[in-house]
Formats: C-alpha cells, structure tokens, sequence
C-alpha cells in the first residue's frame, strides 16, 4: 500500500492551487491513497483498491478492483476496473469497463461497459452504452450511437442515434422515461 500526500517525495505542486501535485507513476502494486488532488503522469494498475479523498486525474490507462474519489475523476486512457466505481463529483473517461459505477454527478465517456451504472446527473456516451442489468440516471441518457444490453436503461430522457439494441427493445427503458431516436 502506498499513501500519496503533500509530503510524498518526487512530486511537483500544480501550480497555485494548495493540494494539488503531478507525480509521475504510482509505484504501488497492491493499493493506492491520495490524501491530496493528483494528476498521475503516467498509466495506474494495482491490484486493490484506489482512494482518493479529492480530485483524481489520470494521463493514461487504469487498472483496479475498486476505485473510490472523493472529488472528480478523469481518465484520459481506459479504465478497467474489477468491480465498483464510486465517484462523489463528475466522472471524465474514454472508455470504462466495471461491474458497477456510481457517480453523484455527471458521467461523460466514449464508451461503457458496466453490469449497474447510477448517475444523478446525465449519462453522456459518445459511442455505445452496455449494461447487463441497469443503466438509471436521475436526468437523461445520451448515447451517440446506442445503448445495448440485457438490463433495463431508465432516466427522464433517454436519446441515441440508432434505436435501443436491448434484449427487451423498447420495454427495457423503465419509468420515467421519454425515448428519442435522432437519426441522420
């Protein structure tokens, strides 16, 4: 386990802002806590849990069981992630894959691939959506191609550019929810 703070050798404070530091890689191969704001300079893989108690942003790939941030979470690179996600702020990814994702904000990503994804805000996805038991947003769904699946997808408005390729069809959107196809 490796603990990352604003006393953590090797790191360079970002600019003005108090406690947040660019390192560049995270040398632990079990878990990982940021006690401060990170930006990691290079791709993360340990073989337990990521904690972050503010802002985590990550320049390349991430491997974990379990991620947890406090603040928000960008990942520039793919993040696969062995179970859950939970993000307490937004969430900025190109490409997830996880068991479950909760994020008490907005969630924006090329693409997801996920068991169980909750957001409170939008759900924005830039290709494909894949859930295998549910996809719930507290406001809209927005796939730029379309969301697909054996679960259920429900939110106040669901959008995507081809029809809805669940195991279900139309019938896995759940209440509430406002379908809404935006062909070319």
């Amino acid at each position: 386990m490796a603990v990352y703070d604003d006393k953590t050798s090797g790191i360079i404070k970002a600019g003005d802002r108090d406690n947040c530091f660019i390192i560049s890689n995270v040398k632990s191969r079990t878990e990982a806590i940021f006690k401060a704001s990170y930006i990691v300079a290079s791709s993360v893989s340990v073989s337990g849990k990521i904690t972050a108690l503010f802002d985590l942003i990550i320049l390349g790939n991430v491997e974990a069981d379990d991620i947890e941030v406090k603040g928000k979470f960008i990942c520039l690179g793919d993040c696969s992630v062995e179970n859950s996600i939970i993000v307490q702020d937004k969430m900025f990814v190109k490409q997830v894959k996880a068991k479950n994702i909760e994020v008490h904000d907005q969630i924006t990503a090329q693409e997801i691939d996920v068991d169980v994804i909750k957001a409170d805000g939008n759900i924005i996805v830039g290709q494909t959506l894949a859930t295998e038991e549910l996809a719930f947003s507290e406001q809209n769904i927005l796939c730029g191609e379309t969301a697909y699946g054996a679960g259920q997808i429900s939110a106040h408005s669901i959008i995507t550019v081809e029809e809805l390729d669940m195991d279900d069809g139309e019938k896995a959107a759940v209440e509430p929810n406002k379908i809404t196809y935006s062909f070319n």
